[in-house]
């Protein structure tokens, strides 16, 4: 970047060859190819997967969804002023507002870290020694070199309110969940795998285990009137569903997908979203299941709003363009399906001295 050049005036776009998806609670999950010469000793020697499935919680998700090719960064920026404020915990009264949703995200990640490390003692995969030292110092080095001193990399620590120590064990836990993947489809736990993708396909295809849906989204946020968002969604259902000829109604949810009414900023493509049982919230799955192809659901509410779904049929062309994607999401939902068994028992309560830390607070 030259002196001339202003950061905020970039432009960013998402690129078309990414593979991503958005769950029904509007997180945006990205499919991330692992590459380069360290991934591929990782992916050699240390079990790490050729992809990883990045989640994009509250704001992250948000910022992507601003994504669009015309705005720049400060356009963006002044839409996430707009959706969550300026300084958010430097403001007592916002910092509060976040407060509950930041514990939540911090007990979360307790567990999961939790999950994975049952989840390694069951299957028998050592959870220390030296290969996993190695991975770990090998990732923090990348890390490091990245910066110009140690003191900008301390910076950056400081920044994301991260201590080294608590960088290694996330490090540490990544490694670990790519050793979970690998050991699993070793053992042949996944019913399919690359080297049978043809038979997923047809069990995609044909198996009556998958769904392909689009919808409309009206989103609930902080301030609505809840129960006026679930009668616009009703609207939109009432109105589908009572038209009667296929075409008509598929053109009207076309129109209705296009307009100011649907708040799914990611709904790119006419394809909609194909998925299994698990990939997506339990009420969204069973209404989309339930449906008949062709036919409209009343409105199915969720954590993030109000969807209005339409069951199209499944097509042999998107599926065999995107196996690999449907493939890592159903290895994804195996997988969790899988360390679901060690959840029940790995639940974070906090004793007195960890509930009496004020999270917003902690600098």
């Amino acid at each position: 970047m030259t002196n001339k050049e202003n950061f905020l005036d970039y432009i960013f776009e998402i690129n078309s060859d990414l593979n991503w998806t958005i769950s029904s609670s509007g997180e945006v999950i990205v499919e991330m190819k692992n590459k380069g010469f360290t991934n591929m000793i990782a992916q050699r020697f240390f079990k790490k997967p050729a992809v990883s499935h990045i989640h994009l919680p509250g704001m992250g998700s948000f910022i992507f969804g601003c994504i669009d090719g015309k705005r720049t960064v400060y356009e963006i920026g002044a839409l996430l002023k707009d959706e969550y404020g300026e300084n958010i915990w430097d403001d007592p009264a916002s910092a509060e507002k976040y407060r509950a949703e930041l514990e939540e995200l911090v007990k979360e990640n307790l567990n999961e870290n939790y999950v994975v490390l049952s989840t390694c003692r069951n299957l028998g995969i050592p959870t220390q020694g030296s290969e996993i030292n190695e991975y770990v110092d090998g990732q923090l080095k990348e890390i490091r070199d990245s910066f110009d001193s140690r003191k900008d990399y301390k910076k950056w620590l400081d920044e994301h309110w991260m201590t080294e120590h608590y960088l290694r064990f996330s490090i540490a836990i990544s490694y670990l969940e790519s050793a979970i993947y690998y050991t699993l489809l070793d053992n042949d736990l996944y019913q399919y795998r690359h080297d049978n993708i043809d038979e997923f396909l047809d069990y995609v295809e044909f198996g009556g285990k998958y769904v392909r849906v689009v919808h409309v989204y009206i989103k609930n946020e902080d301030g609505d009137d809840f129960a006026s968002n679930l009668a616009k969604a009703q609207q939109v259902s009432d109105e589908l569903q009572a038209i009667t000829d296929p075409d008509e109604r598929r053109t009207k949810m076309s129109e209705f997908i296009g307009s100011a009414i649907n708040e799914d900023l990611y709904s790119v493509s006419t394809d909609g979203y194909y998925f299994t049982r698990g990939e997506m919230d339990e009420d969204y799955e069973n209404a989309a299941f339930d449906l008949d192809i062709g036919d409209v659901s009343n409105p199915v509410v969720c954590s993030g709003g109000n969807f209005v779904l339409m069951r199209l049929p499944l097509e042999e062309e998107y599926i065999i363009k995107n196996a690999q994607k449907l493939l890592n999401n159903y290895h994804s939902v195996a997988l969790g399906i899988y360390e679901d068994q060690f959840r029940p028992d790995c639940i974070v309560h906090f004793n007195e001295y960890g509930s009496g830390i004020d999270l917003v607070a902690l600098q």
